[in-house]
């Protein structure tokens, strides 16, 4: 493979005719045949090869769809050099990464005026292209159309293939801006190749063929959607479906009824908790479906009962065509990965970060616990303290505009900042981050995860984060699920002894879930917040990982009286 172009290329000589992209419009899926695909980006890199050189820099500011991809692999065909943003980047962030990325053009899903003046500040700016082609009124003349970039074009009738398989191996094909849990984000430049290789890597772990297809919801602006959900789909033949918004997938997986889903853990968090809310007799018939469907194999008659009388509603809410899951982007607490296991709905759950272009190891046959064998392309080392560093083809060369002084061991291999170990088996196990160790006043290291993920089997919590570095216990933050609360004990919300009956009743319920943690390792103290942890209010990233510096700022004064005493 010389490329990711040509992975994508020898799929459209295969099936030209094949679906490749859906696009939802008026009520229905609309398909783009693999061929249209190609021609189409073919199209786009003429009208950008005119207003930028290869080499140049071009951000894609959208959420999800076939323009998107169109953009993306047009650049390619250029040699521009990608820079996606999520759509939901902070003001903090965003001006810095416009700044440090220096773009020659911008692709955006929609131009407000916010975004206009902030776009409108960038030095050497040559375009600003809109992909829902809604342009603002008195938009200055840099302000285009994604109609009009293809207008200006004739679309050719067939594909270039000399520019579809170029060797391009050693060229940067995109920068992502990691998204910042600690920080100012950083720069990870990657090349086809990195990507190459992760792509060859995933062949044998996730079975997927041609007539596979999945619902697309995850931001392509981070790399685990872009490489898993987008390249490898592509280079299999797959089809993907473009969902509406982060707001309309279960409509949209009705709709589409993908054959796998690719997701991080929070979707399947959401599906476990509705589905555990369940009430009477028809919860004690669940955790009896559930019992068997952890005892016995999918094709065992008890099972094939279970699911007739319980799975396949369950089923139903995917699609029904749905044959496994994909886990990436952060840890999935081992109980929602034995329940879709019981369920029939196998998890595939990975490990990687965006500078491994993002797999490092992958799980294919339900460890339950662990991320899974390290890619056969990957080399991975456990140091001294319990850190992973690896090494390999797919891993980044070192991030740009910074030191990289304490980035890779001094045998070359890249330390990920994330702690585990590997079993006997060669299975890998994630403990926590490095950086996110709680050390308790007396000297216990806690992995926060690890707590977090024991009290989120409750079904009373939404959501919650540890808290006590340098404290003599355990607190924690908790979002509460208020309807599941308010129906056991029988009280509204708004009555004003809630907070202290809901406090209770949790903490009774962390007492069982924590029985098996060490005494150092159990919450002593809660505190109850009823606005959720959310992207927009700064707690989260895109990706949905706790942002614990800024949790701590926000409830600081609330964090300190829990120590009170």
């Amino acid at each position: 493979m010389n490329s990711v172009l040509q992975i994508i290329y020898n799929q459209i000589q295969k099936r030209p005719k094949s679906p490749a992209l859906f696009s939802y419009v008026s009520n229905t899926y609309h398909p783009m045949s693999y061929l249209d695909m190609g021609l189409t980006a073919q199209q786009l890199s003429q009208w950008m090869a005119m207003h930028c050189d290869s080499g140049n820099r071009i951000i894609i500011w959208s959420t999800n769809n076939w323009q998107w991809a169109i953009t993306d692999l047009a650049a390619q065909l250029c040699g521009a050099i990608s820079i996606p943003l999520y759509p939901t980047t902070g003001n903090d962030q965003l001006d810095y990464i416009l700044s440090d990325a220096s773009p020659s053009i911008v692709f955006v899903d929609t131009l407000t005026n916010a975004r206009l003046s902030t776009l409108s500040k960038i030095s050497g700016l040559k375009k600003v292209i809109v992909f829902d082609d809604k342009r603002p009124e008195n938009a200055p003349d840099l302000v285009l159309r994604f109609s009009d970039t293809l207008s200006e074009t004739t679309k050719p009738n067939t594909l270039n293939t000399p520019q579809w398989i170029t060797n391009r191996l050693d060229d940067t094909l995109t920068i992502l801006y990691t998204s910042g849990t600690t920080g100012t984000p950083k720069a990870v430049p990657l090349t086809h190749n990195n990507i190459v290789q992760n792509f060859l890597g995933l062949q044998d772990i996730i079975p997927i063929s041609h007539t596979d297809s999945s619902l697309s919801f995850l931001p392509l602006s981070h790399i685990f959607e872009r490489t898993v959900g987008f390249y490898c789909v592509l280079g299999v033949g797959a089809a993907i479906y473009y969902a509406t918004s982060m707001d309309t997938v279960a409509h949209d997986l009705l709709n589409a009824k993908p054959t796998f889903i690719i997701s991080v853990p929070r979707l399947y968090e959401k599906i476990h908790a509705k589905v555990m809310q369940t009430t009477g007799v028809k919860k004690s018939i669940l955790k009896l479906a559930l019992c068997i469907g952890k005892q016995f194999k999918k094709g065992h008659w008890l099972w094939a009962i279970a699911h007739r009388l319980v799975f396949s509603s369950i089923h139903q809410k995917t699609g029904g065509n749905v044959r496994f899951l994909v886990s990436g982007g952060a840890a999935l607490s081992p109980h929602i990965e034995e329940f879709f296991n019981a369920i029939g709905l196998p998890v595939v759950q990975g490990y990687g970060l965006t500078e491994t272009s993002p797999i490092i190891s992958a799980n294919l046959d339900q460890t339950i616990g662990s991320v899974g064998k390290v890619l056969p392309n990957v080399q991975l080392n456990v140091l001294p303290d319990t850190e992973i560093a690896v090494k390999g083809p797919s891993v980044f060369s070192g991030y740009l505009n910074v030191s990289n002084t304490d980035t890779f061991t001094d045998d070359g291999f890249f330390k990920t900042g994330d702690c585990g170990y590997v079993d006997d088996h060669g299975y890998l196990f994630i403990t926590g981050r490095k950086k996110e160790l709680i050390v308790l006043s007396n000297g216990k290291n806690v992995p926060p995860t690890h707590i977090e993920d024991t009290l989120s089997q409750s079904d009373l919590i939404h959501q919650v984060m540890v808290i006590g570095n340098e404290r003599p216990y355990l607190t924690a933050l908790i979002v509460p699920e208020i309807k599941v609360i308010e129906d056991k004990l029988r009280m509204v919300h708004s009555d004003p002894s809630f907070d202290a009956s809901a406090k209770k009743l949790i903490l009774s319920d962390i007492a069982h879930q924590s029985s098996a943690l060490a005494s150092f390792e159990t919450v002593k103290k809660i505190a109850l917040i009823y606005d959720a942890f959310s992207i927009d209010g700064t707690e989260l990233t895109p990706t949905l990982k706790l942002r614990r510096k800024i949790i701590n700022k926000k409830y600081h004064d609330l964090i300190n009286s829990l120590y009170d005493d």
